[in-house]
């Protein structure tokens, strides 16, 4: 990512050597050439339009090509013609002037509409057909089309399914005094040309990478109802914006955030393409002509109705996170005990300390318990084991266990990362099948929830062997850490020991995702049960009085044979429900660590 950083301000940096101002603009064609788009360019003669996409082709090492429209052009002039040769007796293609990497077409609502429409399949398929073949232009391709909004005289409208297929319009306006000043100055002075720092294989793979941008599944709704807003009856509109609007907004998002130095889009980036991805697909009716409204102003108004959401992780999860911050950084005295080298003091054991730091040196000349005590890190490796196995995606309520999982991890992982801590992450499906390296930053934490938000839901047929997740990390993970193992412990037997041995190495938190008719059957009558994890199906009647308490002694007995499996691991437990509050949980709990208690399964604050 900083590597493509750097490259495109050296290309961003030659681009403005030669053209003043006009930053919106320029903005808005390297957006468009990362997302692999076309740009409609409405302003006055004399703008710098052909400069700039001259200049951006030679800094990329692309070829350019110019076509002024005019009433007297055919198809011909720009795609080509088949030309017959008297010398061979044989047809050879004469390929036109769109087989280049970015294409000005000037004035383009001066040619008519056979020749605008020619356009179409070039810009849509990326490939012209001349006498039935098909001919591929170069990549990466982009079409920068203009208009002049003075002259009205002998010009042709541009046909619905060729504006929608513009990725944005922009309008460009006057350079202030001062850009002007030093317009005149560089132009009245020596020439300077633009140097090459790209070619066009690192301009295709910096698309590549502007694909692999994360986007929050709300900004994704966000660009939807804007769109479905203007299909809204509303007496200034005729007709609104097509699905492609919600998905360039998308792109283009994308594609600002990667020229921002990001690899994931945030709110901002989608509210400020808006405009420029909506304006040329509302058809406004003769009232909003006749009122003189412009479709930028009817944007606004949309904009306004339809708010852009919170920013990624806080619509995750809706926090307090300065209570929160203080439990987990107060003073650099973190909620979770600190592996630091430095010796702080050695002690008398005390009821309620770890007895993994006891010191048996001391102990065995004393004759009696001694404790080690350090000064506690200031940075923490964290790794969250997921189980996300068949049964993570059962929910009685609103929210699946599935869910909870997501929300508690953006919420400890966000706090965790904020204050300079790296986070990691080790996946369990049918097996352990992917890992996330610890970083820090908010990238990683994107990076985590993007990727359980991909995970489908798994086939039945096989359950859950919990003892396969532990394994890995105590294999995997050799520097002490803290670890979170989210799961709802519905697991074959045998997962106890490799707990108890990651617990001898590491801080471990067994964070227990849970769901109330797992625990209490309510009388439904007549009911289908189906296993998660197998897929078997059993009848049974939830209105017999006695089968509920053989559900509910069952139920305890395995409540029972976890808490007493986590307490005889030496590993504390936070029980979250998919009925409860999330952060109102974590807060009791975390206070609990706070103040040192002894926290004990049977103890412990229930969701």
């Amino acid at each position: 990512m900083e590597q493509a950083a750097t490259l495109m301000e050296r290309v961003l940096y030659e681009v403005k050597k030669t053209v003043v101002g006009q930053d919106h603009f320029l903005e808005r064609v390297l957006v468009a050439m990362l997302a692999g788009g076309h740009l409609l360019v409405e302003g006055v003669p004399g703008l710098a339009k052909t400069l700039t996409v001259k200049t951006l082709a030679a800094t990329v090492r692309g070829s350019f090509r110019r076509i002024q429209f005019t009433p007297d052009l055919v198809p011909a002039d720009l795609v080509g013609t088949r030309i017959y040769n008297q010398k061979t007796s044989e047809f050879a293609t004469s390929l036109g002037p769109v087989f280049c990497n970015l294409l000005l077409a000037d004035e383009i609502n001066r040619a008519p509409a056979k020749v605008q429409s020619a356009l179409l399949e070039v810009m849509q398929e990326h490939q012209v057909t001349i006498a039935g073949e098909m001919h591929k232009v170069p990549d990466p391709f982009l079409v920068m089309a203009t208009q002049n909004p003075i002259e009205t005289e002998g010009t042709y409208a541009l046909p619905e399914a060729q504006v929608d297929r513009f990725l944005m319009k922009v309008l460009v306006g006057y350079p202030s005094e001062e850009e002007e000043f030093v317009i005149v100055e560089r132009v009245t002075g020596p020439a300077h040309e633009p140097m090459a720092v790209a070619t066009t294989d690192q301009l295709g793979e910096l698309q590549r990478q502007c694909r692999k941008g994360y986007v929050e599944p709300a900004l994704i709704q966000y660009a939807v109802r804007l769109a479905a807003a203007t299909r809204q009856p509303d007496k200034y509109l005729t007709y609104g914006a097509s699905p492609r609007a919600s998905i360039h907004m998308i792109e283009c998002a994308r594609a600002l955030a990667f020229l921002r130095g990001r690899d994931y889009a945030l709110p901002e980036d989608v509210v400020d393409l808006v405009p420029d991805v909506l304006r040329h697909r509302l058809v406004l009716s003769y009232e909003a002509l006749a009122e003189g409204l412009t479709p930028d102003e009817l944007i606004k108004r949309l904009m306004q109705k339809v708010r852009a959401p919170d920013k990624p992780l806080a619509a995750h999860v809706k926090v307090e996170s300065r209570a929160l911050d203080g439990l987990l950084h107060g003073d650099y005295r973190t909620l979770f005990r600190g592996f630091g080298l430095d010796l702080a003091d050695i002690r008398e054991y005390q009821y309620g300390d770890d007895v993994r730091h006891i010191d048996w040196n001391v102990t065995a000349r004393l004759q009696t318990p001694y404790v080690r005590e350090y000064h506690e890190d200031r940075e923490i490796t964290a790794w969250f084991l997921l189980d996300l196995s068949r049964s993570i995606d059962f929910g009685s309520q609103d929210v699946q266990k599935r869910a909870l999982s997501a929300d508690f991890v953006a919420l400890l992982a966000r706090l965790l990362t904020r204050h300079g801590n790296r986070v990691g992450a080790i996946f369990y499906g049918l097996d352990v099948d992917r890992v996330i390296a610890p970083r820090t930053g908010r990238r990683q934490v994107l990076a985590i929830l993007h990727a359980m938000e991909q995970r489908p839901p798994l086939p039945e047929g096989k359950g859950t062997q919990l003892d396969a997740l532990l394994k890995s990390a105590f294999n995997f993970i050799h520097r002490r850490s803290l670890l979170f193992i989210v799961s709802d412990f519905i697991s074959a037997p045998g997962w106890e020991r490799p707990l108890t041995q990651l617990a001898q190495r590491h801080e471990v938190l067994a964070v227990r995702l849970q769901d109330p008719l797992e625990s209490e059957l309510p009388d439904l009558g007549l009911l289908v049960f189906q296993d998660a994890e197998t897929g078997e199906q059993v009848f049974v009647d939830t209105h017999d009085g006695s089968f509920r308490k053989r559900f509910m002694d069952a139920a305890e007995k395995r409540e029972a044979e976890v808490r007493g499996a986590l307490r005889d691991s030496g590993v504390d437990a936070l029980e979250l429900s998919t009925g409860a509050d999330l952060v109102d949980t974590v807060l009791r709990f975390a206070d609990l660590r706070k103040r040192k208690r002894v926290v004990r399964a049977h103890d412990l604050p229930v969701a």
